[in-house]
């Protein structure tokens, strides 16, 4: 769920408060390139966060850990 909203989150905020910003991307072009940002910023969110709070994995399931 934590994923799933920080990825809404990263996504749609971005859209409203700099309309200019996705209108000249392109739709395309814009969620690749929040995609990509969202995940450069995470690598280092997820070093933080298992440095602070000892978070080893944000998901686990079955088959793969994150």
């Amino acid at each position: 769920l934590l994923v799933v909203g920080y990825f809404a989150l990263g996504l749609l905020l971005p859209a409203f408060l700099l309309p200019t910003f996705r209108k000249a991307l392109g739709l395309s072009r814009y969620l690749v390139t929040m995609a990509l940002l969202l995940l450069m910023v995470g690598v280092p969110a997820k070093i933080l966060l298992r440095l602070v709070f000892n978070i080893k994995y944000l998901l686990e399931t079955p088959w793969f850990n994150i």
